[in-house]
């Protein structure tokens, strides 16, 4: 019987001696996983080294970039204030609401320019009055508070000013909108003379506040639109059935076609400071105190003929006539009105009296023979006959 022969001892390793894989290595091993025919770009490793480069780009022009940032803030800032309520501001008349015209809201403006119309002189032959009419750019709040100067630089670096429109203003000098910038105003209450001369023009003075860029306040009264002449009846009943509703909240303007849009006038009441006075001087009632217009028949100068000064086209003049609408029905306003109309009629009788301007011309004065007439009663009646007048009324 054999003796089963013992196994070999295994050999002890010392646990410090074996070999293991490094971290080192296990990173150079998972960098080299993608080598081959499919190398392997995750999301992550495309904007980490996006990330580097932009970060890289920054570092090396660390100046421009600052510039660029602060540069951007600041376009930024000065877009969103300029789209404020504070910079707002009117471009043309169709854009006023018809609840400012039905409301008579006050628009605060500067005097432009003079609207010359192109039939003024035909008009003048015939011895027709016609309206006055001025170019006022609306003011914004922020544009209320600035000085004169300041506007007058604004208005140069204006976008809108790549046209300038010396023709406005006689002389010209100084920096003009494009029309399309501008509101078309007639002055409310008063008429051109029935002769006009360059002594008593009307001009004259509405020309001395547009050299000096007069703030005005324009108390709207009505808006003067342009109508196809088929639709003359439908716009009458649509007027009306407008009038009569009167809905505060309704802030939409007239809707007209896109032709007669530039061609609304907007009817106004104007008053404007001098030189710094406490009380404010009507521009009609400066006008008439000196002869220098004559006192329409009623404040918004209705006219039964077509007024086509608004256009050049004669083919376009022909098709359209004009309404004023967007006027107010109140009884206090229509008050307002007579009352206003009185005072002017006072203040051309008294410019008549003193042979103020249009007053000192022999032809006017045949021409407006009845006030002229009234003028000689009361200079050269007696006291007995100007009390006996009164009582027959």
């Amino acid at each position: 019987m054999t003796a089963e022969t013992p196994a070999p001892p295994l050999p002890v390793t010392d646990d410090s001696t074996v070999s293991r894989p490094s971290l080192e290595d296990g990173a150079k091993a998972n960098s080299h996983e993608g080598d081959g025919l499919f190398p392997s770009y995750d999301a992550r490793t495309i904007v980490g080294k996006g990330m580097d480069i932009f970060t890289a780009t920054i570092n090396d022009n660390i100046v421009a970039a600052r510039y660029g940032i602060f540069a951007t803030v600041a376009l930024l800032t000065a877009y969103g204030i300029s789209n404020t309520p504070l910079f707002f501001r009117y471009r043309t008349v169709a854009e006023i609401p018809r609840s400012y015209f039905v409301g008579r809201r006050r628009l605060y403006c500067r005097i432009i320019g003079i609207h010359r119309d192109a039939n003024a002189k035909i008009s003048a032959e015939a011895n027709e009055n016609t309206a006055i009419q001025i170019w006022v750019r609306h003011l914004s709040p922020i544009g209320m508070l600035l000085p004169t100067s300041w506007f007058e630089s604004l208005m140069r670096m204006s976008p809108s000013n790549n046209k300038f429109s010396r023709s406005l203003v006689r002389g010209g000098g100084k920096a003009e909108e494009s029309n399309s910038e501008l509101l078309r105003l007639q002055i409310a209450g008063v008429q051109t003379p029935p002769l006009t001369s360059e002594s008593y023009h009307p001009e004259q003075f509405l020309e001395r506040l547009a050299k000096k860029r007069t703030l005005v306040s324009c108390q709207l009264l009505g808006r003067r639109v342009g109508v196809p002449q088929e639709q003359d009846e439908e716009f009458d009943h649509r007027n009306k059935h407008q009038s009569s509703s009167n809905i505060p909240g309704d802030s939409s303007p007239v809707a007209s076609d896109d032709n007669m849009n530039d061609c609304q006038v907007a009817l106004c009441r104007l008053t404007y400071r001098p030189h710094w006075q406490l009380f404010k001087t009507d521009v009609a009632e400066a006008l008439v105190k000196v002869g220098n217009a004559n006192v329409a028949s009623n404040i918004l100068n209705h006219s039964s003929s077509s007024d086509n000064s608004g256009t050049n086209d004669k083919v376009l003049a022909d098709a359209f006539k004009t309404k004023i609408t967007d006027t107010s029905q109140r009884i206090q306003d229509v008050r307002r009105d007579i009352k206003y109309l009185d005072r002017l009629e006072m203040l051309e009788f008294e410019a008549a009296q003193k042979s103020m301007g249009m007053w000192s011309i022999p032809a006017v004065r045949q021409i407006k023979e009845d006030i002229v007439d009234e003028v000689d009663f009361q200079a050269k009646a007696s006291p007995l006959r100007k009390i006996w007048r009164r009582i027959r009324g």
